[in-house]
């Protein structure tokens, strides 16, 4: 089929309308997936979360599918906008006007185009990742704080990004017609760094860590590695860096020798055998060459994608049959990349959109396979354990659409992660309380932990939390402090009174004395108590937590390697109430009242 207007414009079209009627469908899915589930809380997190949460949880699912649905709505209008409705056009005839130089111009375009996005962003994005949270009792943060946050940082990193466009315009324009060979080019060498250089090189540069002293642990993952084809040079402890929130370690190092970086968060709740199956995950995507080859699939889509912009920037087809009218772009001389790459910000979004399920599908099949590795050298019942222990967002449903985590998530639910590892040994009727291997008599590269455990089902963490104060409960609203107090206090006062006749001063003393200690026994184990309403509060609820402490590891893992922290008045330090998101315990005593 030759690639006329006509036939870009149809395609164009279809695609968006089968993009917007797909996420109906979607959202649909969703909302009704975690509604069904809402009344029982999957077996593994049972502990982790209670059935109030999990309600809870299921309707801010819903509320959240139906405001992506809105913005999906809103970006096909703004794509309709820009393209027939001649915005493009519009934002090129203005650029010609200011500049006769045609690098300016579409350097200009691209400016222009990404600010028309960023502004369109700020009231969508606040309804969805503000507005809706708020109601929810998920984020605390003052909207005009927010929204102010928001655009601040949006400007920034428009303003940072102008020099760099304006740089790879001009690049493109002295190559000539082939700048895209040097576009793709760019891309591979962004998909080397992201995936081999980075974990390998740039993690540790100007990050403090310190050794994980465990001398049983050291030891056990050296024998591991060694078992599975790798020394270990070293075993490290860090925070976990901003840009790494799906992490809980990582491999560095090229060739057979590793460094294992452990993140704190991970060290300071898994123990020796769920760490180890960590481990074992990660060894599987390097035994089995996923970073390669996602290196290789998705360069050669870059290299598809690249000769298809460097085709439309000779042709008028390419443009016209995108709104943007040939007379301001070919009519210039050069390259035209910038006009190509202007309008690949607005309609590439959706022209692609078919393809978005099979790269998450690809992605999540790593995933998975990396767990079957876990299974076969660790064991399945360590590798459930460490994802329930390691999940932190609670906030959204567990039992979300299969459907739509394909299209919206590139990485699998750890609940659909901890159902496939059940489905998997329940398939291969393989032992789940010991590594796949041993099931099979004489299997090589069987390793054996239980040297290296502790006595006992009760096994320690890898690094325990250095607290400066005990551990606290999680936090109780002020208004369920002060009416478990007045509880208390009406049970006191319908205790048993001392009947005070003409008896002798002395002997009603003495009485009263001799009730008293029944009386507060009484009122001690109340219904209404204070420390019953304290008991209640050992499961956890988020609908008392801000949404960051979903986003965020937890202060237990940050104390253990920053414990210069100031300490608030309750014993709390700082960055722990900032990183849970919960307010300090306020002072309810009658004094203070």
């Amino acid at each position: 089929m030759t690639l006329t207007a006509s036939n870009i414009q149809h395609v164009f079209l279809a695609l968006m309308a089968l993009s917007v009627l797909t996420e109906c469908l979607l959202t649909i899915l969703h909302t009704h997936a975690a509604e069904r589930a809402a009344t029982c809380v999957p077996a593994p997190f049972e502990r982790k979360l209670s059935a109030a949460a999990h309600r809870k949880a299921a309707d801010y699912t819903g509320e959240l599918a139906q405001g992506r649905l809105l913005l999906v709505f809103a970006g096909a209008g703004i794509a309709l906008l820009l393209t027939y409705g001649q915005g493009l056009t519009l934002l090129a005839s203005l650029a010609g006007a200011l500049s006769s130089s045609a690098l300016i111009g579409e350097w200009t375009v691209i400016a222009l185009v990404l600010l028309l996005l960023i502004i369109a962003d700020i009231p969508l994005g606040w309804f969805l990742r503000c507005r809706i949270p708020r109601r929810f009792g998920y984020l605390t943060e003052n909207e005009g704080l927010w929204i102010a946050k928001n655009f601040k940082d949006a400007l920034t990193g428009w303003l940072v990004a102008l020099p760099f466009i304006a740089a790879a315009v001009a690049l493109f324009e002295s190559i000539g017609q082939y700048w895209w060979l040097l576009a793709w080019f760019f891309w591979t060498l962004y998909l080397v760094w992201r995936w081999r250089i980075g974990p390998n090189w740039s993690i540790l540069r100007g990050r403090r860590v310190k050794p994980l002293r465990d001398a049983k642990t050291r030891a056990m993952v050296k024998d591991f590695l060694r078992l599975q084809g790798y020394e270990m040079r070293d075993l490290l402890v860090m925070k976990r860096p901003s840009g790494w929130s799906h992490s809980h370690l990582v491999l560095c190092g090229f060739g057979k020798e590793k460094t294992v970086v452990v993140f704190a968060h991970a060290a300071a709740k898994l123990t020796r055998e769920e760490l180890l199956a960590l481990i074992a995950h990660d060894i599987g995507h390097a035994k089995h060459f996923h970073a390669g080859l996602r290196i290789a699939i998705f360069s050669l889509a870059g290299l598809l994608l690249a000769w298809f912009t460097g085709w439309g920037a000779r042709n008028d087809a390419f443009f016209a049959g995108f709104g943007f009218s040939p007379y301001v772009t070919l009519a210039r001389d050069g390259a035209h990349a910038g006009f190509v790459i202007a309008t690949a910000i607005v309609v590439f979004p959706i022209l692609f959109y078919p393809l978005r399920p099979l790269v998450n599908l690809f992605a999540r099949a790593m995933q998975y396979d990396a767990d079957a590795y876990a299974v076969k050298t660790v064991g399945a019942d360590a590798l459930v354990r460490a994802l329930v222990k390691l999940h932190r967002d609670y906030a959204t449903t567990l039992t979300p659409s299969r459907l739509y985590s394909i299209f919206h998530y590139a990485r699998p639910h750890a609940g659909m992660r901890v159902a496939a590892v059940e489905a998997l040994v329940a398939k291969m009727k393989w032992p789940s309380d010991k590594p796949a291997q041993a099931a099979y008599p004489g299997a090589p590269n069987v390793f054996d932990i239980s040297g290296y455990l502790e006595p006992g089902e009760a096994q320690p963490v890898v690094m325990p939390a250095r607290r400066k104060c005990p551990p606290k409960r999680e936090a109780v609203t002020i208004v369920e402090r002060e009416t478990a107090e007045m509880q208390a206090a009406d049970t006191l006062r319908d205790a048993e009174p001392v009947r005070i006749d003409s008896t002798p001063a002395a002997e009603t003393e003495a009485a009263a004395q001799e009730l008293a200690p029944e009386a507060a026994d009484r009122t001690t184990n109340a219904p209404g108590s204070l420390e019953a309403a304290l008991e209640k509060t050992e499961t956890l609820d988020v609908g008392k937590v801000d949404v960051a402490s979903a986003e965020k590891p937890d202060d237990v893992a940050e104390s253990t390697l920053d414990t210069d922290q100031n300490t608030d008045a309750s014993g709390t330090t700082a960055e722990s109430a900032a990183s849970t998101g919960a307010a300090p315990m306020a002072d309810t005593s009658p004094k203070a009242r």
